[in-house]
This record gives C-alpha cells, sequence and structure tokens, in this order.
C-alpha cells in the first residue's frame, strides 16, 4: 500500500534503501489498522512521502473476533450447560469446550496461510508475548529469531490446548 513492489515478501518487501517512490494503491477502505498501530505508525515514519492517509471514518464500525453459530452454541448449552458465549467457558481447566466442534484435523490447512507467512513469523511480536506471558514454550528461536512454534506448519495453539493437539 505505500509502494513497496514485493510487499508480502517478509525478507524483502522491496521498499527500496530510501523507501519507495510511488504508490500503486490509490483508494483503500477497511484498514483495520487498529490491531496494526505498531506498524501503521511505523510506515508513517518510514516512508512518509507515500504513507497512506487516514481520512477518516467511512460511515460503519467493525468488529473482529470469532463467530459461533447459534445452533452450535445452543446445542453445546442443551447438551452439556456451556455457554460458548462466554469467554471464561474455553478455559481448559474446567471445561471441554472442543467436544462441541470439529477436530483441528477437519480443517483443510491447504486453504490456511503457513504460518511463517503470519504475524506468528515476526520476532518483534513473538519475542514481546513470550516476554509479557512467560510462554516460552509457546515460541522457538531459528536462524537467532523468535517465532510463534507450530503444529502442522499451520496452527498455533495456546498452553492449555497444547497437550493434546488433535482437538
Amino acid at each position: 500500500i505505500t509502494g513497496c513492489k514485493t510487499p508480502r515478501n517478509r525478507s524483502d518487501p522491496g521498499c527500496g534503501s530510501d523507501g519507495p517512490k510511488q504508490t500503486y494503491f490509490h483508494v483503500g477502505l477497511e484498514g483495520w489498522t487498529n490491531r496494526n498501530a505498531e506498524i501503521w505508525d511505523l510506515i508513517q515514519t518510514n516512508f512518509p512521502t507515500t504513507a497512506p492517509v487516514n481520512l477518516g471514518h467511512i460511515g460503519y464500525d467493525g468488529q473482529s473476533g470469532q463467530f459461533i453459530s447459534l445452533e452450535v452454541m445452543q446445542r453445546a448449552y442443551r447438551a452439556t450447560g456451556l455457554a460458548l458465549e462466554f469467554y471464561r467457558s474455553y478455559d481448559a481447566a474446567w471445561n471441554d469446550p472442543g467436544v462441541h466442534f470439529d477436530r483441528i484435523t477437519a480443517v483443510d490447512s491447504s486453504q490456511l496461510k503457513p504460518c511463517n507467512e503470519t504475524m506468528l513469523s515476526e520476532s518483534s511480536i513473538m519475542q514481546k508475548y513470550a516476554e509479557l506471558t512467560g510462554d516460552w514454550d509457546g515460541v522457538e528461536e531459528v536462524d537467532g529469531k523468535v517465532r510463534g512454534k507450530c503444529f502442522s506448519e499451520h496452527f498455533w495453539f495456546p498452553p492449555p490446548c497444547r497437550a493434546d493437539a488433535t482437538k
């Protein structure tokens, strides 16, 4: 979006030594920059002449998060009394919400990006994650860089879910 020729190439996004000279996208809608504030600020600082300009609110609010159908939530509540709309219901120390969902092996991973093409491979983010949480088992060091430790190249699990990666 800032004019880098190969922005998806994490090792060399093609921005040039002194920054991009032109932009290739002139209008962007729904930037969803709230989770990428650090990256947004970095782009604004490093590429001020080609950085995107926030022109304001588009007219509606959006949210990101998980979606669970009403049918699945009702079935789980009737069967076990587990309220899947409540975040504490996912505490594996007290509940087994996985019985209400397909196994991870049912996911067609060819439709997913591998971990090394996601934020899980961003060393500074994963280093900060491990330092803040103490979850050093959830990361690994490869070529001197910290990255998320993934199962089958596509899935990262929080600590309570690592004991049985088939769920």
